[in-house]
Parts: C-alpha cells; sequence; structure tokens
C-alpha cells in the first residue's frame, strides 16, 4: 500500500494546481477564523472560539469541494486505470486513497488547533473545562468531512459531480440546523437544546460550530464518534463493492 500512498501524494502534489489552492485556502481559513475576531489577540480562548464558531461551520464546505475535485481528477484523467492494472487489492486501493486524504484534512487542522493552543496559553482558557477533548473531537470532525468526501468522490467517480455532492450535503446540513433554530425561536447555539438537537448531534456540519462552545455535552460526543463510525461502515461498503465490481465508466 505504500507505493500507492506515494504515488497519490506525488501526484496530487505535483500534477494540479487545485492542490496548491487548497492549501492556501487551508491555511487562510484556518487564521481566518480567529483574526476576524475583535481583540482576539487578549480574549481568552473560550470568548475567541465561541465568536467564530458560525464561521468554523461553513469552512468545510469550501474545503471539502476542493478535495473532491483533486481527489476526482483521478477518474476524469483515468489514472485509476494504473490502479487497477497493477492488479491492486480493492481494499489498498480505498485505504491509500483514505489515508492520503484524510491527511491533507491536518494542513488546516494543525494550524487551526496551534492558533487555539497559543490563545489558550496566553490568554487563559476561560470556561473552557476539557482543552483536550475540544481538540480531539475537532480533529475526529474534520477527518469526518474529509473522509466522507474522498467515499463520495470515489462513488460518483466525476471531477464535477463529486465536488457538487459533497457540498450539496454540508449546505444542506447547515440549512437543515438553520431552519431547526429559526423554527425553535432560537440561535445556533440554543438550538443544541430544542427538539432537533438529537439529530443535529449526528450532522458533522452542526459539530463543527458546537465544538467551539466551551462545554461539550455528552450527547453531542456520541453523536461526533458515533457518526463518524457509521459513516465509515456505509461509505466504505459502498465503495468496496463499486471497485471490486470494476464497474468504471
Amino acid at each position: 500500500m505504500n507505493k500507492h500512498i506515494k504515488a497519490e501524494f506525488y501526484r496530487i502534489s505535483r500534477g494540479t494546481i487545485f492542490f496548491r489552492m487548497f492549501v492556501f485556502m487551508a491555511l487562510a481559513l484556518a487564521v481566518l477564523g480567529y483574526v476576524a475576531q475583535e481583540d482576539f489577540t487578549s480574549n481568552t480562548l473560550d470568548i475567541t472560539l465561541m465568536g467564530c464558531s458560525e464561521l468554523f461551520m461553513y469552512v468545510p464546505m469550501v474545503l471539502v469541494t476542493l478535495a473532491s475535485v483533486i481527489i476526482s481528477r483521478n477518474y476524469f484523467n483515468r489514472t485509476y486505470y494504473y490502479e487497477i492494472m497493477d492488479g491492486a487489492n480493492t481494499h489498498t486501493i480505498i485505504m491509500s486513497k483514505l489515508a492520503v486524504y484524510g491527511s491533507m484534512s491536518f494542513i488546516y487542522i494543525i494550524p487551526a488547533v496551534t492558533i487555539a493552543v497559543i490563545i489558550g496559553a496566553r490568554n487563559g482558557l476561560g470556561t473552557f473545562e476539557k482543552p483536550l477533548l475540544h481538540a480531539a473531537v475537532f480533529i475526529v470532525i474534520t477527518l469526518h468531512l474529509f473522509l466522507r468526501a474522498t467515499f463520495i468522490s470515489m462513488l460518483i467517480r466525476h471531477i464535477v459531480g463529486g465536488a457538487i455532492v459533497s457540498y450539496v450535503l454540508t449546505f444542506v446540513e447547515s440549512i437543515f440546523v438553520m431552519v431547526n433554530g429559526i423554527i425553535s425561536g432560537n440561535d445556533i447555539e440554543e438550538c443544541f437544546e430544542s427538539t432537533g438537537s438529537v439529530l443535529n448531534n449526528w450532522l458533522p456540519t452542526f459539530q463543527c460550530s458546537m465544538v467551539m462552545m466551551p462545554k461539550l455535552d455528552s450527547d453531542l460526543v456520541i453523536g461526533i464518534f458515533g457518526s463518524f463510525a457509521v459513516m465509515l461502515a456505509v461509505f466504505y461498503t459502498a465503495v468496496y463493492f463499486s471497485h471490486k465490481n470494476k464497474k468504471f465508466a
């Protein structure tokens, strides 16, 4: 599997401008979430993160869309044929893609978490109770979104279709959360306690926002890890049988 991972990294880093665009956007959005806040250099970490919680909710739309384009180029330029002709095991093909595009998420995760650590060390955590748990679930949520986009792109196998579906899915999730908040008469934070909160807790787009709040409800943590596990099981199975049959367009 190592040679497939190396080949994929080489392909995305050397063969397309989209990867450079992704790196730029990932770094820019990780920083923007903080610098967009007034007095972020002096506010405690809880105030800073709560202030940018809604922005972090929409960041995945941009990044997973770009990631989907990069992934789907395999099928646009037919490079996936080389993996098939090489006789690679279906699991090897899937796991190598997950390893590469899951790793890409850390281009966004590392600067976002690093800035949070610096702010917390300099200005204090405020009301944050479990910063390490916040960091852990933030990583899981981001991986969830990137791996889901990888699976979707491998299923649709179209450079535009994969990006559109990945974008629309995160967009629909955010619309659902906002509509649910409007119906209940609450804002996005209070929506957590509304009637639809059980489903909200299992939506990664919603989780992106709520992980920025000082307190993590146990139901939310269950939803974060549970939805990640369900997504992996369902999508992996679908992609496995799709690639095993090798019915490529």
